[in-house]
């Protein structure tokens, strides 16, 4: 496998990963609202209560950063 392809193949799966990723978050978050709150509120492990929604925040900033693993080493 050549380099481009190599490249291709790992972008493609790292971008899946993330959306697959952002998805699941926002299932997991209790009364998330795409419309209603930012994206950045998945990666929290705190809201206004202090109440850890950690699965959450695990696997939306786990997806984030094996992103940035593969685009790292493109």
């Amino acid at each position: 496998m050549n380099f481009k392809r190599a490249s291709g193949v790992l972008l493609f799966t790292g971008a899946v990963l993330v959306i697959i990723g952002i998805h699941l978050a926002e299932f997991l978050y209790p009364g998330y609202s795409v419309s209603g709150n930012y994206i950045s509120d998945l990666g929290a492990t705190c809201r206004a209560t202090c109440i850890v929604y950690q699965p959450s925040a695990f696997i939306f900033n786990s997806s984030l950063i094996i992103l940035g693993f593969f685009e790292e080493y493109l």
